[in-house]
C-alpha cells in the first residue's frame, strides 16, 4: 500500500488496516497504526485536514476527499465507487490507495442535474471487479423495454466497465426494492450472470453481456433468485410466493438445463432468503411470515431449510428450542454453519457441512453472528435492540476468547487479516454519538474515534484473505486471562443480603451452557409437516418421490390408528372405572381409585395428542373427535385436582 507524503514519495502503509470513513462533509482513507510490530498493544489514528492531503507518522496516513451519498468497495480494494457532486448524482471511481479520482462513469450529470427520479440510487460491484452496475428510479411513463416510438431509450438499470468507463448494456427494471440487489448477480469467476424476470430467469454470458440472454430458467411465480457460489456447475436458488390458494415454494433448479433439482413447499411464507456455502455445495434457505397465526411471536414465523446442489440431503434443520431464528452464517471456509435462535436469551448452535449439529455455544443476548475472513474466530454479538454484548470465539478450538460491550453499534466488520474488529455508530439510524471503534479479535478496545459530522459509513477495505497468514489466538487469550479480566470487570445481579454467599436455583429464562454435541448416526429428512402452517416436499428421482410419498401416508395412516384405537379403548376404561369404585372402600380404595382415573386421563391427553397430528396433517376430524379436543383444558384442570388428592391419601 502506497500513499504520497508532502515531499512526493510514495510510502508503503499496511493493507490490513485501511478503513474508508464516509461522513456527511468529506470521506477519508484512514490507515491504523497498532504499534511497530503490527501486536495489538495500542492504537492511533492521524487526521488530515485538507482535500487530497496525507499526513505520516509512523506507518499512520489519511487521506481525504468529497464525500458521497453512496459507495462501494472492489473485493481487492485498489478501487471505490461512489455518487459525488450536486445531489450525488455522478459516478466517481476513485484510487483506494491515494483517494485520487480515476474516471467519472456518467460525466454529464455533473454539468446537468438530472431530476429526482433519474439520479443514481444505488450500486453495485462484480465480483472479479470488470463491471459496475447503477439503477435508478425512472417514473411510471418509463417506456417499455428496448424502444419508444421507434427511439432507441436508455434503461435504468445500467453496467459499466470498470477499466474503460464504458457502457455496455442497459436493462429497464420497474419494480425494485433494496433486499432484491442486486438485480443482475454473476458467478464468482462471471462466467454467468442471471436476472429475474416474470415467470422466467434470464441467462446471460458474464463477460459478454451485449450478446443478449444465452438461455432461460422458466420458473412459474418466481419471485426472487440467487446465483450460487464457486465453480461451476451452477444452481439457482429460487422462492415464489403463495398464489390462489397454493403454498409457496423454495427450489433449486441448474442452470446449465434449468432441471429442477428439489423444491419445498410452505404455507403462509411471504418472502425467503438465500445463503449459499461458500463453495456452492449447498444452501440455507431462510423462510419467513410476515404474521404467526399462533400469535407467540410479533415478528412472524420463521424455518430454515439446507438444500445440497446434489438433491440428496434436503431437511429442515433441526433446532432445539422453539421461536424465532435471529441470525444465520456460513463460515468462510465452508466448514459449517451457524444458527441463533429461540427467545431471549437466545441459543447458538454450530452445524457442520452436513447439516448435523455439532457445537452449542449456551445462551445469550444475542442476533448477530460475524465470521472472521479465515472462519478462525467467530463474533456472537447483540445488536439492534439488545444492549451490544459480544462474545469472541475461537471456532477451531470451541474456547471463548473474549467478551465486550459495544452499545448503539449500527454497523461492523473484521478486517483482512482476522485481527482486528471494527463497530461503528451511523447516521441515519442514530442521529448522535456518531464514531467508530476498532478492537482485537478477543474484545480488546484499541481506538475509539468519535466523528463531529454525521457518520454515513466505516468499513475496513477489503483484501483477500489469503494474503494473510491464519494466525491462531495468543497463548495469553487461549489460557483465558482476557476473559477473566473482563469477567471480573463485570456487574453482578443484586441479591438481598440473607441470599448472598448461596447457590440460586430459580432461574427466569432456559439457559444452556457450552459443550459439545454428540453426533447423530443417521440423518434425517423432514417428510410431514415441521410446524403448524408450514409443510415441505422434495422432488428428487421419480421412484425416490414415489417412495417417500408412500412412507408418509404410511406413517399418517399409523396415527389414525392409533387415534382411533384410543378412542374405542377410552370408554371401555370408563366403563371398568364404574364397577371397581363399587369395590373401592376406604383410604387405600380412594387411592387406588384416584391413580385409575390419573391413568385414564393421562390416555385421554395421549388421545388428543394423536388427534392434533391428524388434524396438523390435513386430515378432517368428526364432531365427537373435535369435542375430545375442546376438552383438553378441563381434563387438565381435574388431573391436577387428583394429583392434590393422591398427594393427601398417600401421606
Amino acid at each position: 500500500m502506497n500513499a504520497l507524503g508532502e515531499n512526493g514519495k510514495a510510502m508503503d502503509l499496511p493493507r490490513d488496516r485501511r478503513l474508508f470513513i464516509r461522513e456527511e462533509s468529506k470521506s477519508r482513507l484512514v490507515f491504523l497504526d497498532t504499534g511497530v510490530s503490527g501486536e495489538e498493544s495500542g492504537g492511533e489514528l492521524v487526521r488530515s485536514l485538507d482535500e487530497g492531503s496525507v499526513e505520516v507518522e509512523g506507518s499512520t496516513a489519511e487521506v481525504v476527499f468529497p464525500s458521497s451519498g453512496l459507495s462501494r468497495i472492489g473485493e481487492d480494494a485498489d478501487f471505490f465507487v461512489q455518487l459525488e457532486g450536486e445531489g450525488s448524482s455522478v459516478v466517481v471511481v476513485r484510487d483506494a490507495r491515494s483517494g485520487r479520482m480515476i474516471r467519472e462513469l456518467n460525466a454529464a450529470a455533473r454539468e446537468v442535474v438530472p431530476p429526482l427520479e433519474q439520479r443514481v440510487s444505488l450500486l453495485g460491484v462484480s465480483p472479479l471487479a470488470t463491471f459496475i452496475t447503477t439503477w435508478a428510479r425512472k417514473g411510471e411513463s418509463m417506456p417499455e423495454e428496448g424502444s419508444n416510438g421507434g427511439e432507441r431509450v436508455e434503461g435504468n438499470l445500467v453496467v459499466y466497465e470498470r477499466v474503460s468507463g464504458k457502457k455496455v448494456v442497459s436493462f429497464f427494471q420497474k419494480s425494485f426494492s433494496k433486499d432484491r440487489w442486486p438485480l443482475l448477480q454473476w458467478s464468482d469467476d462471471e462466467l454467468i450472470a442471471v436476472r429475474a424476470m416474470t415467470n422466467e430467469v434470464h441467462v446471460y454470458d458474464g463477460r459478454n453481456l451485449a450478446a443478449g440472454i444465452r438461455s432461460k430458467v422458466y420458473i412459474d411465480g418466481v419471485d426472487r433468485v440467487s446465483l450460487s457460489r464457486g465453480p461451476a456447475p451452477f444452481r439457482l436458488g429460487a422462492f415464489a410466493p403463495e398464489k390462489k390458494g397454493a403454498p409457496a415454494r423454495v427450489m433449486m433448479f441448474s442452470v446449465g438445463d434449468g432441471a429442477q433439482i428439489s423444491t419445498r413447499s410452505a404455507f403462509r411464507a411471504d418472502e425467503a432468503k438465500f445463503k449459499w456455502n461458500p463453495n456452492g455445495s449447498a444452501v440455507l434457505a431462510f423462510v419467513s411470515a410476515l404474521t404467526d397465526a399462533t400469535g407467540k411471536s410479533y415478528y412472524g414465523e420463521t424455518i430454515l431449510f439446507y438444500l445440497d446442489t446434489q438433491g440428496k440431503l434436503d431437511a429442515r434443520v433441526s433446532l432445539s428450542r422453539e421461536g424465532d431464528i435471529h441470525d444465520v452464517a456460513w463460515s468462510p471456509n465452508g466448514q459449517g454453519f451457524v444458527v441463533i435462535f429461540g427467545a431471549m436469551p437466545a441459543q447458538a448452535i454450530l452445524f457442520d457441512s452436513k447439516n448435523q449439529p455439532i457445537f452449542d455455544f449456551g445462551t445469550g443476548a444475542r442476533n448477530t453472528i460475524s465470521f472472521s475472513p479465515h472462519g478462525r474466530f467467530l463474533a456472537l454479538c447483540g445488536f439492534g435492540n439488545l444492549n451490544g454484548h459480544v462474545e469472541f470465539w475461537d471456532k477451531n478450538k470451541r474456547k471463548l476468547l473474549g467478551t465486550t460491550e459495544m452499545s448503539c453499534t449500527t454497523a461492523h466488520c473484521w478486517s483482512p487479516c482476522s485481527r482486528y474488529f471494527l463497530a461503528a455508530t451511523t447516521f441515519p439510524r442514530l442521529r448522535v454519538d456518531n464514531g467508530y471503534r476498532v478492537y482485537t479479535y478477543y474484545g480488546s478496545l484499541l481506538v475509539n474515534i468519535p466523528t463531529t459530522n454525521r457518520l454515513l459509513q466505516a468499513v475496513f477495505l477489503p483484501d483477500p484473505s489469503t494474503n494473510y497468514p491464519d494466525r491462531p489466538a495468543s497463548q495469553d487469550v487461549l489460557d483465558g486471562k482476557e476473559l477473566k479480566k473482563s469477567a471480573s470487570e463485570k456487574k453482578q445481579a443484586y441479591r438481598p443480603p440473607g441470599q448472598r454467599g448461596t447457590t440460586s436455583f430459580f432461574s427466569l429464562h432456559e439457559d444452556s451452557t457450552p459443550g459439545k454435541i454428540e453426533a447423530k448416526r443417521n440423518v434425517q429428512v423432514s417428510i410431514g409437516p415441521d410446524i403448524p402452517g408450514l409443510s415441505t416436499e422434495e422432488t428428487l428421482s421419480k421412484s425416490q418421490l414415489k417412495n417417500r410419498r408412500k412412507k408418509a401416508a404410511a406413517l399418517r395412516k399409523k396415527d389414525e390408528q392409533e387415534a382411533i384405537a384410543l378412542l374405542t379403548s377410552n370408554s371401555a376404561d370408563g366403563e371398568n372405572e364404574q364397577s371397581n369404585a363399587v369395590d373401592a372402600g376406604g383410604e387405600d380404595g380412594q387411592l387406588e381409585l384416584a391413580e385409575r382415573r390419573q391413568r385414564t386421563l393421562k390416555k385421554k391427553l395421549k388421545q388428543i395428542e394423536s388427534l392434533k397430528l391428524i388434524r396438523d396433517a390435513g386430515s378432517s376430524l368428526d364432531e365427537d373427535q373435535r369435542g375430545k379436543l375442546d376438552s383438553e383444558t378441563s381434563i387438565l384442570e381435574e388431573l391436577e385436582e387428583l394429583l392434590v388428592l393422591i398427594s393427601k391419601l398417600s401421606g
